[in-house]
Order: C-alpha cells, then structure tokens, then sequence
C-alpha cells in the first residue's frame, strides 16, 4: 500500500504553467482569442497531471534484508529491497530512494525498473541494493521505501511512501583484540594466560607450554616428548572459565565530557566499543561473560551481551544496592574467575566497590579514564594496585587494541599499563 507524502509540479509542469500565465496575459493585451484558448488548454493540462501523479499510486509488496552480518557502527551494511508489483496496472516510470527513519542513512535516488502488471498468481517483482554506514548504536528503523510518480506528461510528480519500517540493531563498535591473552593467576599462585580453544589433539586439549613459575609437578613428560618441548598439564577446563565485566554507567562520572550535554559522550561511546571487544574476544577464547553495570540495570533479559550493549545509556538512577562488583545474584560469591573493569572516575564509591569486590576474582584488569588531578588520580591508581589491580590508563589518543596490549604486556601505549608493585 502506498501513502500519498507530497505532490508537486516538475521542471516541466513549471514551465507550462509558466507558459499559460504568459499566453493569458497576452490574450488580455492584444484581444486575440487563440491565446486565451491556448493559456486555458495548457492550465487544464497541469490541473488533470496533478490529479493523475495524485491518484497514481503503485500498489507494491516491499521487503528488505540486509547483508554483513549483525549491523555495527562504521561497518558498510548492504540493503537489498525485493519490490513486488500487485496491481493490475504496470508501474510505469518511478524514481525509488530508501533510507533510515531518522536520516542517517539514505540512499541515492534511482530508477525502478518497469514492473508489468499483476495476472492472476503470476506478478513482476525486481530487487534494488544501496548501502549505508550507521554512525551510532542502538535500534533504528529503515523505511519505509520512497517513491516519485509522476502523471503520463511529466507535469506533476507525487512522492509516495511503500512498505513499512524495517527495524534493525546496531551494535557497537568492536575490533579483535590482538595478542596472546590476558595474563591470569590461579588460586595457587602459578600463572597461566588465556589461549583460543584448540582444534588439535589431546595434547593439545590437555597441555600448555611451560612457563617460568609453573609447577614441575604439572609437567606432562608425555606431551613434552612429542612437542619437543616442555609442556605441562591445563587444569581447568575452558568450559568452565568465567569472566565478568564493569561497565560505568553512571551519568556523573562523565561530568567532564563537553560532549554530554548534547546526549552525546564519547567517553562512554569508547568504553561501550571497549567492552564489547572484550566481549567478543573472550566468548571466543570460551569464556561465560557476565555484564555488570554501576548504574541502573539495563542489560538484564538481552539475548546477546552485544545486543544488550547496542541499547545502553548513561542512566542518573543509581543501584539500589549501590555498585556490586559481582553478576547478579553472585553477590557474595568467590572464585569468580577474571574480573574487568571499564570506568571514566575512580570516585569514592567507585574505589569502595572495586576493592571490596576484588577478592572474589583470581584477576583483575581496570582500564580508567586519564582526569582530574594527577596526584589523586596516582594515589588511587596505588590503592588499586595493592588490593590487586592490574590498572592501564586511558587517554584521548589511546586506541583499544593498544589498551589491550597494555594489558597483555605486549606494549605500553597512550597512558601505559600499571601491574601490582
């Protein structure tokens, strides 16, 4: 079905109606007859094209899909809208534009081909493609699919909405975090890092290479005669591996973002992109990641960590319970595997909850946000650091991945990773 939206004259329709007023005029000054005839044929002609684009409506059946994958931020998505004649009557000549509700992505106008006139089952149906970058997460919605008719002269033209709205889920930008994992403790001291499941043998599943501070109690001799190295046994199942993430989601830790009194904050956009790297590089390593928020909950019920991340907003309601650093019901609860943290102010409530919750984790990582005054940003960054935190601060010009090498120990970039002294 189609909406009538907007009826106006063509370059063409102008010019004709242009070329009345003038032969009417004419008529009036010189008495003769013809172009008062002529003034009023070239009217009649533009009133009867107004009311031909106007009662010209296309009756087509519109879907779209799109291709890439799950939309996200800065990634091109493919739009391809299947258009099915109905009517009984050919389309004729139409101009076809799609685009976002909102106007953030709209595609080229084009020409839609002539789709013949529906014969009983037997209907004509074409597909058009575009593609758009979506500049922001969250849900948006595409449609519905524009279209200029025009009368059989090209006098008028009336712009016709088909199809309805095709709502669709951006989630955050997120980038594969590169290098070998993220250093870990066990309960007894010894180290190991996160590596990706393994495809290989049992030894493979079982074994990792040794490690300066493993056990020699934990080496496989087996597994080291066919590696041609020292290997020593894995003790904890992947499977069983848990993670759990901090996202900041209070609206006051990011006061100082200029940007925030428009509803925007990069700061909070960097860290949502931030956690969801984290997300999507630790399911793949085959880890059960919990989220949790220091603000209001919004992430409970989602049916993906990304999903739940494309729709989260800075919130000024706090907890009830104020900031838990634990999933929810877990409260209370030890041996919870690696802890992340993703924050913008290392404020007091902020400090109290992660040193509180630090003892429930065999590791931590904090990344916070380079602000405020130095030498009380560094007096905390040191009570982190002495309950167990591994910090890494951030700066404008620090990118995700070299955050994440902080991290790993593979680089220090922007603000430099800190470990425990």
């Amino acid at each position: 079905m189609g909406r009538r939206r907007r009826l106006d004259l063509t370059g063409r329709g102008r010019a004709v109606v242009a070329a009345a007023v003038a032969c009417i005029i004419a008529a009036y000054a010189t008495g003769i007859d013809a172009f008062l005839i002529v003034g009023s044929f070239l009217v009649g002609a533009v009133v009867f094209s107004l009311f031909s684009a106007h009662h010209r409506r296309p009756v087509l059946s519109v879907h779209r899909t799109f291709g890439g994958g799950q939309p996200m931020v800065g990634n091109p998505v493919s739009v391809a809208v299947d258009i099915v004649n109905l009517s009984p009557r050919a389309t004729g000549t139409v101009t076809w534009s799609d685009g976002s509700a909102t106007g953030t992505g709209v595609s080229p106008e084009g020409v839609l081909p002539e789709l013949r006139g529906r014969r009983g089952d037997v209907v004509d149906s074409c597909r058009v493609q575009w593609s758009f970058v979506p500049p922001h997460r969250g849900d948006m919605g595409v449609g519905p699919l524009r279209l200029g008719v025009e009368d059989p002269f090209g006098f008028a033209r009336a712009a016709v909405s088909v199809g309805e709205l095709t709502e669709i889920t951006v989630v955050p930008r997120h980038v594969p975090l590169p290098g070998p994992g993220v250093l870990m403790s066990d309960a007894d001291g010894s180290a190991r890092r996160s590596n990706p499941r393994s495809v290989g043998g049992e030894h493979d599943i079982t074994t990792r290479g040794y490690r300066v501070g493993d056990p020699l109690r934990r080496v496989h001799w087996r597994a080291s005669a066919h590696h041609g190295q020292l290997m020593v046994r894995q003790e904890e199942q992947r499977s069983n591996a848990v993670a759990s993430i901090l996202l900041e989601t209070r609206a006051v830790a990011y006061q100082d973002d200029l940007l925030l009194q428009m509803g925007d904050s990069d700061e909070f956009e960097w860290a949502v992109s931030m956690v969801a790297s984290l997300v999507t590089h630790l399911d793949a390593e085959g880890f059960t990641v919990n989220i949790i928020e220091s603000g209001r909950p919004q992430l409970t019920g989602a049916v993906h960590p990304l999903i739940g991340l494309a729709r989260v907003e800075l919130t000024d309601e706090s907890r009830p319970d104020g900031i838990v650093l634990a999933p929810e019901g877990q409260n209370g609860s030890s041996g919870l595997g690696v802890v992340f943290a993703v924050v913008a102010d290392l404020d007091a409530a902020m400090v109290a909850a992660l040193t509180t919750g630090r003892a429930r984790y065999g590791a931590a990582v904090l990344f916070v946000r380079a602000r405020g005054v130095p030498s009380d940003l560094e007096l905390r960054l040191r009570v982190m650091e002495q309950v167990g935190w591994r910090c890494v601060i951030v700066d404008d010009s620090m990118s995700i991945e070299q955050a994440w090498l902080s991290v790993s120990g593979a680089t220090r970039a922007g603000g430099g990773g800190r470990g425990p002294r």
